[in-house]
This record gives structure tokens, sequence and C-alpha cells, in this order.
């Protein structure tokens, strides 16, 4: 999910990083090495990672109950009535349990009238308390469950637009918004990140709407003045991302054609007043596709489609699995929009294909499709390096906490441009090389599945060799703080050569923390790099030269999450 306003003028022009030559079309086609088919061999239990006991919001939404089954598939219809704001619907769903229950749990919230619910076809008490409803009956391990449910009434609308009945320019749109837990507002589903699941859905409205989904359409049945669109989702989704979009849209498409010679429909959806607009604005997602492949490979869902919609919520996008949704007011609105598309694109790989394991690790959602942005702007050549863009995230503070946010900060700043900075501070920590492998190396491990930030550690701790343990506790587990580091120094002359001592300072913090940047001793003719790593609240460097260092430029390249400043005399 992305707010566009929160991302425009983040790019001023400075410092020259990272050509783009190299950066794109050499580091990915490196071989694996041997740290790498260890780790494919071994996912780490985020339960025994030391990081679990973190409390979240998520501890108290979900019961015990929910985590002792495993959605297999959902069997979901729905009939749409545009005038009345009235739906009726039906979900048949198979449940494998894992632990014993004695009371099945799920969750469904809003008012919605139920008229029928069996389990096995056997008709069954149940209760219903804020958004859980628990049903009574008792399973074993290893037990399948088809539990199935009929309701009506009119959609309660929460959130950012969880169900809304809306039009744009004259034309009517019904469309939802499922993150992170809206959707139990029409769809009654095991609400986890983690609980993916295959699923149809059959969505029945006017005829004058085209009613679209996750997944491939599969067929579309006329009745009378109704047309039912029924779309399969063949590979397994979390409840969150999935969506319902049905309006009096115009269709168009693209077709990405990979290298392997995958034929990957694109396909648009938009109201008769954005179709020239949408034209022109998606008219790039080719260009992004291959992008996307040249980093992470092939598109994850190629045998279905990758899709685009105009939705009712006009703060941003948001990347249901397979339909992206965009606020209709957007499409066209600014030049920004560009990399919006791409954040939601990225999230196919981050976020879709390799889910959070719990929201304690949204970060790794929209953390990496931010930084995906910048990279973007690098390949595009829309900027020379991506310390260009990275300057424009960087904060002295972020009021929230990147992992592990609340509720109401799941998606703030600290998430997405905090999250973006890690992933560069730590590229600069273990290498290019060792970053872009192990970018590849924890998609291909978790790809259809969920991921904990402790596995995305172990994985880079593999690839690279170098303990992170410190890395990912200050600047992800526990520090909420970004480093501000002061200098100054002077230069004494020792015979033939310089001596120049360096005394730096670490504020800005609770505790100092161990930061790492590059700093740069520039004569008139001649300069040289050197690696500083403090630990301490005040340290003194010193380095000598057989020239005269006439400046010194901390961190030229940008890759430093914090500041590096001089003493004000």
């Amino acid at each position: 999910m992305e707010n566009p306003a929160g991302q425009l003028g983040i790019m001023p022009k400075v410092f020259l990083f990272l050509s783009l030559s190299g950066l794109f079309f050499s580091l990915f086609l490196e071989v694996p090495g041997i740290g790498y088919q260890s780790a494919l061999n071994r996912k780490v239990n985020p339960d025994s990672s030391g990081h679990s006991h973190f409390q979240n919001w998520q501890d108290f939404y979900n019961t015990p109950n929910q985590y002792k089954i495993d959605v297999l598939h959902y069997d979901f219809a729905i009939t749409l009535d545009y005038p009345t704001k009235r739906i009726e619907a039906s979900s048949r769903i198979l449940i494998l349990v894992t632990q014993p229950i004695k009371t099945l749990d799920l969750n469904f919230s809003g008012k919605l009238k139920i008229e029928e619910l069996t389990v096995n076809g056997i008709s069954k008490e149940y209760r219903k308390s804020g958004s859980i409803l628990s049903v009574n009956q008792s399973a074993f391990e290893g037990d399948t469950l088809t539990f199935y449910i009929s309701y009506a009434g009119k959609p309660l609308n929460t959130g950012d637009g969880s169900f809304t009945w809306q039009g744009f320019n004259g034309a009517k749109v019904i469309s939802t918004l499922g993150e992170p837990n809206l959707n139990p507002s029409w769809f009654i589903c095991n609400d986890r990140p983690d609980d993916k699941a295959t699923m149809d859905i059959r969505i029945t409205n006017d005829s004058s709407f085209t009613s679209v989904s996750n997944g491939t359409l599969i067929s579309v049945t006329t009745e009378g003045n109704t047309k039912t669109y029924h779309w399969r989702s063949g590979y397994p989704i979390s409840s969150y991302l999935i969506a319902l979009y049905s309006g009096e849209y115009e269709r168009f498409e693209d077709r990405y054609i990979s290298a392997s010679g995958d034929s990957i429909p694109i396909e648009y959806y938009v109201v008769p007043s954005k179709r020239k607009a949408a034209q022109d604005d998606f008219s790039r997602h080719l260009e992004m596709f291959e992008f996307m492949y040249q980093i992470m490979g092939e598109y994850p869902f190629k045998r279905e489609k990758y899709g685009v919609a105009g939705f009712n919520w006009q703060g941003g996008a948001m990347e249901n699995q397979t339909i992206t949704g965009v606020g209709h007011s957007l499409i066209g609105s600014n030049a920004g929009m560009e990399t919006t598309y791409l954040h939601e694109l990225a999230h196919h790989w981050f976020g879709n294909s390799v889910g959070p394991k719990t929201w304690r690790d949204i970060w790794l959602n929209e953390g990496f499709a931010t930084y995906f942005e910048g990279l973007y702007l690098v390949y595009t050549q829309q900027i020379r390096s991506i310390s260009e863009y990275m300057v424009g995230l960087r904060r002295v503070e972020f009021m929230d906490k990147m992992y592990n946010p609340n509720h109401e900060n799941i998606f703030s700043r600290a998430v997405y441009d905090k999250g973006a900075w890690v992933l560069h501070a730590l590229r600069y920590e273990i290498g290019d090389s060792s970053f872009f492998r192990s970018l590849r190396m924890y998609y291909d491990q978790y790809k259809y599945s969920n991921a904990a930030t402790q596995d995305f550690q172990y994985i880079c701790e593999t690839v690279s060799g170098v303990n992170l343990k410190q890395f990912f506790n200050q600047y992800v587990y526990y520090g909420n703080e970004i480093p501000v580091v002061s200098y100054q120094y002077t230069v004494e002359k020792q015979g033939s050569v310089y001596l120049t001592s360096v005394m730096f300072g670490q504020k800005n913090l609770s505790e100092p923390y161990q930061v790492k940047f590059d700093l740069t001793l520039s004569g008139e003719s001649e300069s040289v790099v050197k690696k500083i790593t403090l630990t301490e609240w005040t340290e003194t460097k010193q380095f000598r030269t057989s020239f005269l260092p006439g400046k010194l430029t901390p961190d030229v390249n940008g890759n430093f999450i914090g500041f590096v400043v001089p003493v004000k005399n």
C-alpha cells in the first residue's frame, strides 16, 4: 500500500553513488556459494528466534484457536445490489485442523445477518464477539472441516474504505480495501497474514458492471439482467490481499513477454473518464516488469495476470494480489505516480509472494517496495544514483516504530522510509554482491509462503558471513532512534607526512550505536577514503597522509542511515 502524497518531492540530486551498468546486469547473475544452499535448506522458526515476545495488536485481534487451523481453500459467492447497497453472500471454506480445537474461530465483523451455518453439512451453534465468530466444533489434529455460511445485509465501511459504493465522474464503482484487517467486514476468513489459501470467487452484479478480483477469469455467465464473473486464485493468497472491484469500467491490456517466453497479461480496468489518462500512466508497466525481472526473476503469478483497477480510495494504491487498486483521482494526476505503480508491482514479490509472518514484519513489505522505487529510478536513468533518492527519505527522528508498529502506525513513514534505509545501510554493511544475492535467496526460499524479520536476517548472515546481530538490534528490533555523529579535526605536519586527528561524537541516542560510514580526506590533487567504525560516545581517529588534507567529507556516497555533521565553532 502506498500514499503517493507522502512520496512526492523526495529526490534532490546529490551524491554520485553507483553507475547504472554495474548495478543491474552483473550482480544478479552471480552463482550462489555454499552459504546459499545451506540457507535454502533451513527456515527459522520465529517463535524460537527471541523476538516473538514483542507484543503486537495482532495478538489481541486473533484468538489462539485461529493458530490451530490452516485454511486450504475459500469458495465464495457474492451478489451486489447497487441501488440498495446490500449484498447476499455465501462461503464454503475447506479447513485443515493442525492442533486439537473445541471451537472454530474465524474473523467476521459488521452486522451482516447470518442465514445458515454448517460444518461438514451439520448445523452448528455459534456466537459472535467483536470481529470473532466462534462455532461450537471440536476437531483433532489432521481433521478437515468444510465450513459453510450464508449471510446478507449492508457491509460496514470501515478504515479507508473496506467496502464502498461510490461513483466517479458519473460511473458507479464498488470496491474493497482489506489491509490490514478490514476484509472481514464482508468476507469471512481466518484473517492472519500467514494463513494463505487458494480461492474461487463469483461476483454477480447488474450486467452493466464489470467485476474483477484476484487470479484468473474462469467464466462470465449472463442470467437476465445480471452477469456473474468467476475468478480463481490458484496461487496461495493472504486474506488481506483478497479484493473485489465491480464497476462501469472500460478494459484494455498489455502483454509482457519474459525472457523465457512467458506471455503475461497486464489488464487495466478504469472508469471511462480516466481511459486516456490511464493509457498514458500505465504505459511504463512493461518496463517495470523488465526491471523487476532483471533483479528478482520472473513474475511470481505468471500463470494468472497482473492487473490495475481504479477504486474508491483516493488516498493511494493497494497491492491486492494480481489486481492492484489505484484511486480514480490519482490516475494521470502527476509524474510521481510512476514510482507508486512500481511500488505496488514490487509488492508482488515482497508482500504478496513472500508475505509477512505477522504484522510485526510489515516493514518487509513496505520498506522493500520503497527501496525498489529508488532502484527503479536508477534503472530508468531518472537519477544517477540511489543516494539521490535515499537522501529524501532520511529523518533525524522517526516518531513511530518500524518493527512491530502499533495498529494506527502500521503505515507510518518509519515502516516505509526507515525500512528502505535499513536495506540501504545493510547493503553497505555486507556489500553489493551479498546484498542482492540475499534478496534473491530470501525470495526463492519463502515465495508463496511467509517470512519473519529473523528469517531475512539469517539469510543475510549466511550469504555474507557477517554477524548482523548488532545491526538488526539497533536499527530494527529495539532502536527507534537515528544516530547523529558530530566531528571536528586538526591537521599536524610530521616530517614528510600529515597527521589528521578527527574527534567524533554520537548523539540523538539513548546509548551509543555501532555506526559505520566512509570518510574522504581530500587534498589539492588527491584523496583517500577511510572506513570509520564508531562504538563509543566519543572517539578520536587518526590518519597519516602524504598530502595536506584541506577538506574532510563524510559519507560522500550517502550510505549512512544517520547524519554526520561538523561541530559548529
